[in-house]
Order: structure tokens, then sequence, then C-alpha cells
């Protein structure tokens, strides 16, 4: 007897019921690996418990970086690296929310609202899109990212009630490192041009992966000859106030722009294209067209005292942080559990980081 595929035989009753068993077993792993990271404790701090599913989910917007990692072994060390420095981030958060609720600090559902709508500008995203962004980046409903939002305010409000009060820079700190950064009351200044391609504030993983491959992409057609930089800029940046200008920003000193910038910056060679670069504004293709030296005019000197304040402010906030954050961890039970991925899988662990 002939197999006709309108007709259902006992064959194909047969493969379909296959199918469909393979298929509830495929799902049952995937639910049951998921299930094992949920239940599987990461670290005990005091009564309160973190699942390597939580520690999971932190690291989650950066597995587009280390994807990039060509080296399996590299990048197993990479990807348990950031599970530890993730860990480490979320036992902080459990000491400073515990600390925050000792304050009983108030932050209203208004505020946490404002914030999400400040988000939605900057981004330039609909309700609907910043909701699809948050369901890619874990959150799987809007009141879950309301939650990480009140708790980073609160975290925040903590840390500068217990704090702030720490942190202070006198005139002579920024006159001592204001002798030291100009010896000789002179700048290097250089001159770049560059393209930026803007990271929204909620990006992942895969969306962080398609910028840096247009950014590859645009790289290869300038340094192809298919385009010159000055063109690519036009074409592609979008920084609005260089973009019609092929991406000219001017003369600047190394500290007057964002720090990651410039270092990047002052690191090239006149007419040297970087690679693809990132920093908190996004990420660019850098180009020096020119440097110089200049003597430090009395405006220069306001300006980079006052930058010169902001620096060692933030840095001194940093220093206080950390060391509050260690007399918090001093005062407190901690366990961590969560093993090295490195001891179990000494050749390199593919899937983890791939999927």
């Amino acid at each position: 007897m002939q197999f006709n595929p309108l007709r259902p035989s006992h064959d194909r009753k047969l493969f379909v019921s296959s199918v469909a068993v393979a298929a509830i077993v495929i799902a049952a792993t995937v639910a049951s690996a998921e299930r094992l990271l949920v239940d599987r404790v990461a670290a005990l701090v005091g009564d309160e418990v973190i699942t390597e599913y939580e520690v999971q989910q932190a690291i989650g917007p950066g597995l587009a970086e280390i994807n990039r990692i060509d080296d399996p072994q590299t990048r197993l060390k990479e990807f348990d690296r950031r599970r530890f420095e993730a860990l480490d981030e979320l036992v902080a958060e459990v000491l400073v929310l515990e600390e925050a609720e000792k304050l009983e600090l108030p932050v209203s559902d208004e505020e946490v609202d404002a914030h999400i709508r400040r988000t939605m500008q900057m981004s330039g995203w609909t309700e609907a899109e910043l909701l699809a962004n948050l369901r890619q980046l874990g959150y799987e409903t809007l009141d879950a990212y309301r939650e990480k939002t009140r708790k980073e305010m609160l975290k925040a409000y903590a840390f500068q009630i217990r704090v702030g009060a720490r942190v202070n820079v006198t005139e002579e700190e920024v006159k001592a490192e204001f002798r030291e950064r100009y010896p000789n009351d002179q700048q290097e200044q250089v001159r770049a041009r560059h393209i930026l391609l803007r990271v929204p504030e909620l990006t992942t993983a895969t969306e962080m992966a398609e910028i840096y491959e247009k950014a590859q992409r645009i790289r290869r057609e300038i340094t192809s000859g298919e385009l010159t930089f000055e063109e690519a800029a036009r074409r592609y940046s979008e920084d609005t106030g260089s973009a019609s200008g092929g991406g000219d920003l001017g003369f600047f000193t190394r500290y007057l722009l964002d720090e990651r910038f410039t270092a990047y910056a002052f690191g090239l060679d006149e007419g040297e294209l970087s690679e693809v670069v990132e920093t908190p504004l996004g990420v660019h293709l850098i180009e020096v067209t020119d440097r110089r030296w200049r003597d430090i005019d009395s405006f220069d000197r306001e300006e980079l005292e006052s930058f010169i304040h902001q620096s060692l402010t933030m840095k001194a906030r940093e220093r206080a942080y950390r060391q509050w954050i260690r007399e918090l961890r001093a005062g407190a039970y901690i366990d961590i559990r969560m093993p090295s991925l490195l001891d179990d899988h000494p050749e390199g662990l593919e899937q983890l980081t791939r999927d």
C-alpha cells in the first residue's frame, strides 16, 4: 500500500507522535535548565538568597561583548569573571537596600514613573518599544522594571545619606592636581573627527552586537576606499553636532571630553583610524587629523580646574562607596556558593556564551 500524505496512516501518526514527544522533551530540558538556575543558590547574604539565575540575568546585556572574543577558552574566562563581578554587585545591592530599609527612605510611584518617562524620551521609544526591549533584557513586565528602578533610586539615596558627607575635595587638592597635569602651563590638544552610533540606555546583547557590526561595516567601507571618513560621517554618524561637518570635533584637550573617548583619541597617530571603540556616549570610529601644544590662559585654567574638581569628586565618591561596601560586608553574613565554570569546563564552554 502506498503512503498517502492526506491519509492519517499509522506511520504518519507515529511520526507526529514522535515529533510531539521530542518537542516536549526539548521544552522540558530547557525549562529544567532554567529552573536549575532559578533554584541554585549563588550566595546567601543574611536571610537573602541570590540565585544563579539572577547572576545570569545581570550579565545578559554584556554577552554581546563576550561573544566577540574568538578563542573559546578566553571567552569562558571572561564570562566567568563577569559572573563573579555581577555576583559581587548583587551582594552589594542587598547590603545597600538593607541600609535603605533602615533609613525608611521613600520612593514614590511618581518618581519611578518620571524616571521611566525620561528613559523613553532619551531613547525615542514608545511604551510598546520599551516593553519589547525590557523583555529582551529579562524583564517580563513593566512592573518588574519599575521595581528595579525603585531599587536603583533607593540605593542612590542611601549612598548620599550614608556616604555623601565623606566626600570633600579641597581647593588645594585641585591646584595640586592641576600642577601635576600641566607642569609647564601648557596643554596638548588634538583635532579629531568621529562617527558615532548611539547606544540606547536599555540595549540587549543582540542589539549591541548589531551596532558593533554596523560600525565594523562602516570601518571597512572607509579602509577599502569606498567612502572617505567625511563621507561616512555625513551618511552614518548620529552625532547631529558634527555629522554635517564630516565628523570634525575641532581641537580638544585630554580632559575636557569624556575620558575614555580622549584616551582613545590621544593614543592615535595623525591620520590613524581607530578600531571600533565604546564609551558612555555610544560606539565610535575616531580619526586624529592634527596635534598641537597651547599655553593655558586664565579662561582655560578656570575651565580646567572646574573639570579637575568634578573628576576628583567622582573618584572620591567611588572610593567612599567601595569603603562603605567593605564596611557593610564586614558586618554581614555572606556565604558565596557559586562555583567557577573553569573548574568544570577546562576546555571552554561554547554553549553558555553563544546562546
